[in-house]
């Protein structure tokens, strides 16, 4: 219900909450009914006692029903910012799947040795954390 009210989206919210909570797509459809009802009653308390009608929270058409126009160039500079993040979601793959093959290669993917899989995790986290501090906090100096 919050990510519902948080969203402003009664439906997406409710959605998204039971996605976080699944590995194989939508597992706890028979709570579909009661999250997205529970999504309606946050959204319209919190617009309620917000002062804030129900209704879209941006409004991105202009008078005419359009969408507003945009430069041509921040249409590719959106392009190459998107491109960007599908390298890093590349990269951050590649990590991944060397990763898998490291513990592969070291015996540790069997679930009987959990205990050293994470060991070498929380040592991974450590020496990041010591090499570049701010990864360990919010940010705060």
């Amino acid at each position: 219900g919050a990510l519902a009210a948080f969203f402003g989206v009664p439906m997406g919210g409710s959605l998204f909450a039971l996605e976080v909570c699944s590995r194989f797509g939508i597992e706890y459809f028979e709570h579909l009914i009661e999250s997205i009802f529970c999504g309606e009653i946050c959204v319209v308390v919190f617009r309620s006692l917000s002062g804030l009608s129900i209704a879209p929270i941006w409004d991105l058409t202009a008078v005419s029903g359009r969408i507003l126009e945009t430069e041509p160039s921040q249409v590719l500079l959106g392009g190459a910012i998107g491109l960007f993040g599908a390298l890093m979601a590349y990269c951050f793959a590649l990590f991944h799947w060397k990763n898998m093959e490291f513990f592969a290669m070291l015996d540790l993917l069997d679930n009987k040795r959990a205990v050293y899989r994470a060991w070498i995790g929380g040592i991974f986290v450590i020496l990041l954390s010591v090499l570049v501090p701010h990864t360990a906090f919010w940010g705060e100096e």
